[in-house]
């Protein structure tokens, strides 16, 4: 049994520490936002500390995922591949690279009903270094 323990650990931190990495943030910057010290975020990232389903629930916040993707990743995720739930930012950054790509293909296009909104989720891939 404590092997299968410290294997949900070690899967839970690597899932923070990707998703961390893909949102630009350092271990002190999450850990204080949601109200942790930098020493314990190191440890939970390794596997070698247990979180509070209170702790995991502020984190998915701030990474914008459900917290169940943090014990267990979307089905059908290619590896580096996660879901990301959309924010008015990220929507907004969104319609803007559309709009220049509208404007710089030289012929309009018609606007489609098919546009993002705030809380559905998107696939995103960013490559690996």
């Amino acid at each position: 049994m404590q092997e299968k323990l410290r294997a949900v650990r070690l899967r839970v931190g690597e899932r923070i520490r990707q998703l961390r990495n893909f949102r630009g943030l350092s271990q002190e910057q999450l850990a204080e936002q949601v109200g942790n010290t930098p020493v314990h975020m190191g440890l939970v990232e390794r596997g070698k500390a247990n979180v509070t389903i209170d702790i995991l629930t502020m984190i998915a916040d701030k990474l914008s995922v459900d917290v169940a993707e943090l014990v267990v990743p979307a089905p059908g995720l290619a590896p580096g591949e996660h879901t990301h739930i959309a924010t008015q930012h990220d929507l907004e950054d969104i319609m803007q690279v559309v709009r220049r790509i509208k404007r710089g293909g030289g012929r309009r296009m018609r606007e489609t009903q098919d546009r993002p909104t705030i809380g559905r989720r998107v696939s995103v891939t960013r490559p690996t270094k």
